[in-house]
C-alpha cells in the first residue's frame, strides 16, 4: 500500500510539471502570493498563503518570519490531512533581489525549489552570486517525499538586506482512495482475512485433537473394548492393539509374534497377554498414556526411566521431549552431570552425553575426586577416555 501512494503522488508530481492533467484521485492546489519585506521588524510573522479543504480535511499555510539578525524565514506551517501519508507539499519561494546588489552585478531574483527528490534547495539565477549575496547565502530545506509531521518546516531563509521581496508559488497533491487503491485495500483486508482464517483453522484444530486426546484417554482408564492384557509386573493393564500398532513398529512386531506362538486350544473370547519385561510400572503407565493421548504433562522426575522405554518401543518423539528435560535439569543443577554422564553412555543418548561431559569438564578436579567418578570409571573405562578427549578439545579450543 505504501508503494502504490508513492508511485501515485510521484506521477501526479510529473503530470503537474509537463503541465498534463491530474488523474480523478488527485486533489490538486495551488497557491501563488509574493510581499515585500520592507516595514517589518524583529518579531513579526505574516501569512503568505494558506489551502484548506473541508472534505476530505486538508489544510497548511505559508508564513513569513522576522528573526533576530534581520534574517527573514519562510515556514510551511500546519500541515494537516486525514491520511498524511497521502498528502505532499513542495513548490518554489522566490527571492526578488535589491537594487543596490543588481547595481553591483548581482542576481535578479532566485528561486528556492522545493523539490520531492532532494534534501537541499536549489537556488537558480542568471548570473554569478554577487558577493552580498555570498554574505548572505540563501538556506532553505525540502519538503519531504511523504508529509508526516504537522511541525513547522523551514523551506528557506535569507538576510532582509540581501532581497527586496519574498514570493511563493506552491502546490499540494492529496491522494483519494481511488479504484487502484481501493483495489490494494481489497488486497490487504483479502490477506488479513485469510490469516484470520487460518488462525481460527488453527484453535478449532487445536480444540479438536485436545477432545481426540481426551477421549482416547478416557478409552484408556475406563478399558473399554480392550482386546490386549499388557503385563508389567504382578498387575496387568488391559489395552487396545490397534492404538499400540498404530503408534509403534515395535509392538506391532511383539503382537504379531505373540500370535503366531499363542496357544491355539486358547477360548476365542480370551484376550492376547503380553508380557512387558524390564519395565518399571510407573514410567510404562505414562508410555502407555502418550501413546493413547500425546500427553507429555506427567513425565517429571522419571524422564530417565520413559526415554529408555521411549527409545525401547521406537517412540522418537517422546524420547526426545525427555532428553530435553533432563538438559534443561543438567543445566540447572550442574551436580546431576556425573549420573546423566553415566546414563546417557550406558543408553546410548548422544545429545544429553556431549551435554554431559562439557560439565562434568568444566568441574572436572570436583567430580574426579569423588568416590562415585571412580565407581563409574570402573564399570564404564569408556568414560575416562571420552572425558580425557573432551577436554583436550576444550583447552584447545580455549588457547589463546
Amino acid at each position: 500500500m505504501e508503494q502504490i501512494v508513492k508511485d501515485a503522488l510521484d506521477e501526479a508530481v510529473e503530470r503537474f510539471c509537463n503541465g498534463e492533467k491530474q488523474s480523478d484521485d488527485i486533489i490538486l492546489a495551488t497557491v501563488s502570493a509574493a510581499i515585500s519585506v520592507d516595514g517589518f521588524q524583529q518579531g513579526d510573522e505574516v501569512e503568505l498563503s494558506q489551502f484548506q479543504l473541508a472534505d476530505p480535511p486538508i489544510s497548511w499555510r505559508v508564513k513569513m518570519q522576522v528573526e533576530a539578525g534581520d534574517v527573514v524565514r519562510i515556514v510551511l506551517s500546519e500541515l494537516f490531512a486525514r491520511d498524511m501519508a497521502r498528502l505532499r507539499v513542495q513548490g518554489t519561494v522566490h527571492l526578488s533581489r535589491r537594487d543596490d546588489l543588481m547595481d553591483n552585478g548581482g542576481d535578479a531574483d532566485g528561486d528556492v525549489d522545493l523539490g520531492a527528490d532532494s534534501n537541499e534547495s536549489t537556488c537558480s539565477s542568471s548570473s554569478r552570486p554577487s558577493q552580498a549575496a555570498r554574505d548572505h547565502p540563501l538556506r532553505g530545506q525540502r519538503s519531504p517525499v511523504v508529509v508526516v509531521t504537522d511541525h513547522p518546516i523551514t523551506i528557506a531563509s535569507v538576510h532582509r538586506s540581501a532581497v527586496s521581496q519574498v514570493g511563493v508559488h506552491m502546490a499540494s497533491f492529496y491522494l483519494q482512495p481511488g479504484q487502484h487503491l481501493q483495489d490494494a485495500d481489497k488486497g490487504d483486508s483479502s490477506e488479513e482475512e485469510r490469516c484470520t482464517e487460518a488462525a481460527d483453522c488453527d484453535e478449532v484444530s487445536l480444540q479438536m485433537l485436545a477432545r481426540l486426546s481426551a477421549d482416547f484417554g478416557h478409552l484408556l482408564s475406563t478399558q473399554g473394548s480392550s482386546d490386549v492384557v499388557l503385563r508389567v509386573g504382578e498387575l496387568p493393564v488391559k489395552a487396545h492393539k490397534a492404538v499400540l500398532v498404530a503408534r509403534s513398529e515395535v509392538f506391532r512386531q511383539l503382537l504379531e509374534q505373540d500370535d503366531r506362538q499363542g496357544d491355539d486350544a486358547a477360548p476365542p473370547s480370551s484376550l492376547q497377554q503380553l508380557r512387558i519385561a524390564d519395565a518399571p510400572r510407573e514410567a510404562f503407565l505414562k508410555v502407555l498414556r502418550y501413546m493413547y493421548t500425546a500427553d507429555v504433562s506427567a513425565l517429571s522426575d522419571c524422564e530417565t526411566d520413559v526415554l529408555v522405554l521411549a527409545a525401547r518401543f521406537g517412540l522418537t518423539d517422546l524420547a526426545d521431549e525427555c532428553c530435553r528435560r533432563l538438559l534443561v535439569a543438567l543445566d540447572a543443577d550442574n551436580g546431576l552431570a556425573l549420573d546423566l554422564l553415566a546414563f546417557a553412555e550406558q543408553h546410548g543418548v548422544a545429545a544429553l552425553k556431549a551435554r554431559a561431559l562439557l560439565v562434568v569438564v568444566e568441574h572436572l578436579g570436583e567430580v574426579t575426586a569423588t568416590q562415585r567418578w571412580r565407581d563409574y570409571k570402573q564399570r564404564m573405562p569408556s568414560l575416562a577416555a571420552d572425558l580425557l578427549e573432551t577436554a583436550a578439545r576444550v583447552l584447545v579450543l580455549r588457547k589463546p
